[in-house]
């Protein structure tokens, strides 16, 4: 088995990077959401319990909606949101 370590990171805060990954920091952690796996189950929403994120407006290039950060400084870091998504498309590390 072959395994990839992707690392690359987001340039700006609170923005979209080529690579598809946003990113929301401030605080003591940030939450990183890779658009192009996520399919919009909302799990990550329904599951946070400081609602920290909610569904955006916007689609990701599959036509999802996907989750976007609402305030950053409301995170307590507990990972719910990456437990629950089944396709590894958010988590959130300590700053």
């Amino acid at each position: 088995m072959v395994t990839k370590n992707i690392s690359d990171k987001p340039r700006k805060k609170n923005t979209k990077s080529m690579t598809g990954k946003s990113i929301s920091k401030k605080g003591n952690y940030d939450i990183i959401i890779i658009d192009e796996r996520c399919k919009g189950c909302k799990l990550c929403v329904k599951f946070c319990p400081t609602k920290t994120l909610q569904m955006s407006k916007d689609t990701n290039s599959k036509g999802y909606f996907v989750p976007v950060v609402i305030n950053i400084a409301t995170c307590k870091g507990c990972n719910l949101c990456s437990k629950y998504c089944p396709d590894f498309a958010i988590y959130c590390k300590e700053n």
